[in-house]
Order: C-alpha cells, then structure tokens, then sequence
C-alpha cells in the first residue's frame, strides 16, 4: 500500500486536521494531523485497520499507482478528443469605443483592424469547410473585439449566412455576441437580435463605480447606454448575460441595488453572473517579463461574500454560479481540435487573448476556406501533461493537466511544456473554499 500521487491536502484550522481529496476517484475524507503526516511520509503501515480501509474505499491509499495513471490518461484523451460542435471565436474588428483600465487589449486595440466583407466570406467559406469536413452536429459563433458591434454589418451578414447554411446541413447552431452594450440601439436591436441566442455584456459594479472606470471615446458615461440596450434586447428573444464585476460584498450589493432601480431585474430572459478583473492581470499572467500572483484566499473571501449577498437577494434564480472547485475539471478548449480564434484578418490565433501576437499565430484562412496551418498548431493539439515526469507525480494534475500552453510558451518557449504558476498553491484553497459548508457532511477519518 502507497498514498496516491493525486491526494490534495487542504489544511483546516490548527487544530481540526485536513480535507484530503483524491483527483482521480474524487473521494473526499476529513483526516486529522497525524494522519496526514503518515500519509505524507508514507507510513501506511501505521494507521489504524479501520482508517487504512476508509482510505483504501477512496483510492486516498493504493495498491497500484499505474492503475490511476491509466485512468487519468483515458479521461485526458477522452477530454481532448474532437466532439460533435465546433466553435468559432470572431473579431470583426480589433477597435473598441471604450479605454477600461484593466483591459488586456490596449496595444491590440491601436491597431484597429477592421473585418472587410471579402475576409468575411473567407471566414463564412472556412466555418461551412469545418463543419463539413468534421461531421459537426453543433456550432457555435461567437463575435468577439475590440468591440464587435463597431462592425455591426458584419456581425448581421456573417451570423444571417452561417444560420442559413446550418439550417439546410441539419447542424444546430447557437450564435452569441459578446459587447460593451454601449451600441446597442433599436434599429441594432431589430436588425441583428434575430440572428443571435445569447447577448453578453458587462457591468463594473454600481452607476457610480461603473462610470468611473468606463467611458466611451467621446468622454462620455456608459452606464445608462448600456441599461438602455439592456432593455432594447429585453424586447427580443435572445437570452441576456450580465457579467457583473464586483471585488466583494459590499459592491455586489450596491450593483444589485442600481439594476434593481433601472428595471433590469423584472426584464425577460436575464441572468447574470460575478466576476473579478485587475489592470493588466490576463497580459500579466501570461509573460515571463512580469508575473502575476493572484491572492486566492483575498479572491475566495470575495466570492464567498459576493455569494453570500446573491443568496439573499431576489436575484438568487438567475445567478450563473460557477464552481470553484471541479471534481472532474475539463481542459481549455483552445487545446482541442474544433475551437477557432479568427481576427479581423482571417488569422487564426491560439488562445481568444492572444489575438495580435505574431508568436501565438497558429495559421490564416486562405480565400477559398481551406486553411494553411502552422506547426505551432500542431504542437498545442498534440500537448500531454504525461510526457512529463513531474506532472505524471503531481496532485493537481486532474485539475491542471499541465497548465497553460501559452504561459508555458512564453516562459519556456514551448508549447507542450508544461507551466504550473500559482496553481499548486491555489487548488488546496479552492478545494477547501468548496467543501467549507459541507465538513459535517464528509467522514473523518
């Protein structure tokens, strides 16, 4: 008998012991400080028969590690495999109308690329070429930026002629723009809210907040435009995401209040959900040349706030809660085979924040559809966490599988290799963070 490589100790307070959670089977156990020290040290051996049994029922202790190593390799492989849908991430254009703080965007945005009708059928050939080819069953388009509806004849002919062409193949589709909501007008809203299922925007806390940090070119407040074009979508059938960006518990509320005064919260079709940002962190978080380092305890304390504030209000029914903690966590979609980031260009890119850096292009849609794909793209599709030692023994393998590709690129020069950051430091908080409320729940051992 041998503990697992894949335990995940997660430390309570002083006195009360550890959560431990197996990545593989997804068994969870309370252990108290001795434990959890023998499991560490190996000292199986040692513990008691009843707590060795309970240990074994959850694969926390094994008899044969390259049995879980199996697994694992199956579930990445089963993961990464093509499915039956096919999304498509486009920019029609690289400009947006806003100059938010933290925006990842700012040198992209200056160049201002623009989507012409010619690259449009390019785009149009290439997403009929792929769904073909693939035997999709499900598509996905969604436009991106910059901010997309500074093109809003392109967002209209591009999504009117994929909807049509999915139509005659029999291939379900769901067409989704994500925007400031600072342009939506009615002749907008008439015109184009019939080709789309989902409309996203964002809301930076409170009217005050808001405004505070978001003005348009023009110097003007954004706040009331947006809740204005809130309502215009309400008019249709599309569903209506609100990203609400809130640092704790106190500005979700005061964000909450303000919608709730504007009407938002009675409209049709409306969910929302919270999110966090901070200047410059996604370009951060990515170069080598200027790490980043979230406070995951300072960010959980939020969350839990936040939550605690959306369970008590009247919004509670269409909050989109995510978890912090996945038994069973996916990978990044832009790692498998039928996820495509098209610019402006009809250059195709890596990863939806990479748009514009040369070293994250993985290839260009030529005019008649058919691609030219670089050897880069090849080497993203290709990535296994188990072509590396350290990440076959590592206990977050079933939540990181490697980490990112392009931190990994831009830190290693590579791909495939594999990029850890804060991650071995934040799961064992999230873990904790997600079971908190539940201890009584789980057995101690």
């Amino acid at each position: 008998m041998r503990s697992s490589y894949y335990n995940i100790y997660a430390k309570l307070d002083d006195y009360a012991g550890y959560v431990v959670y197996n990545g593989v089977t997804g068994g969870v156990l309370r252990i108290d400080n001795n434990t959890h020290d023998l499991l560490i040290n190996g000292n199986i051996e040692r513990l008691k028969p009843l707590a060795k049994q309970q240990l074994y029922n959850k694969q926390i202790i094994i008899s044969d590690q390259n049995s879980q190593i199996d697994i694992l390799k199956d579930r990445y492989d089963s993961i990464k495999k093509a499915t039956d849908t096919a999304i498509f991430i486009v920019s029609p254009t690289t400009h947006c109308n806003l100059d938010c703080p933290y925006c990842y965007e700012h040198e992209l945005i200056q160049t201002k690329h623009r989507m012409t009708a010619s690259t449009s059928k390019r785009v149009f050939r290439f997403i009929c070429n792929v769904l073909k080819k693939d035997s999709k069953k499900f598509a996905v388009l969604k436009f991106y930026g910059g901010e997309p509806l500074l093109e809003p004849d392109i967002c209209r002919q591009l999504a009117k002629d994929v909807a049509r062409w999915c139509k005659k193949a029999g291939i379900r589709m769901v067409t989704w723009l994500q925007t400031n909501g600072t342009l939506i007008t009615k002749e907008f809203a008439s015109n184009i809210i019939p080709c789309l299922e989902v409309c996203e925007v964002t809301i930076d806390g409170c009217k005050e907040r808001h405004n505070g940090i978001r003005t348009n070119d023009r110097s003007e407040l954004t706040y009331d435009h947006i809740i204005n074009g809130i309502h215009l979508l309400s008019k249709h059938s599309a569903s209506i995401i609100i990203r609400i960006n809130a640092h704790g518990g106190n500005e979700m509320q005061a964000a909450l209040s303000d919608l709730e005064k504007h009407g938002v919260m009675k409209l049709p079709n409306i969910a929302f959900y919270d999110g966090q940002v901070s200047s410059g962190f996604i370009k951060g978080n990515f170069a080598a040349s200027c790490p980043r380092h979230i406070n995951t305890s300072e960010q959980l304390d939020a969350i839990k706030e936040i939550r605690n504030v959306i369970g008590s209000s009247s919004w509670l029914d269409k909050y989109q809660q995510y978890p912090i903690f996945r038994p069973n966590c996916g990978i990044c979609g832009f790692s498998k085979p039928g996820t495509y980031c098209i610019d402006p260009l009809g250059d195709l890119y890596s990863c939806i924040f990479q748009q514009g850096c040369k070293p994250q292009n993985i290839g260009k849609i030529l005019d008649d559809g058919t691609t030219e794909m670089y050897a880069n793209y090849d080497e993203i599709i290709a990535r296994s966490p188990f072509e590396h030692e350290q990440c076959i023994k590592c206990p977050i393998i079933s939540q990181c599988w490697g980490g990112c590709f392009v931190k990994a690129h831009y830190q290693k020069g590579s791909f495939s290799a594999s990029c850890c950051n804060q991650m071995p430091d934040s799961i064992p908080h999230m873990l904790l963070a997600s079971v908190e409320e539940k201890l009584n729940e789980i057995v101690k051992v």
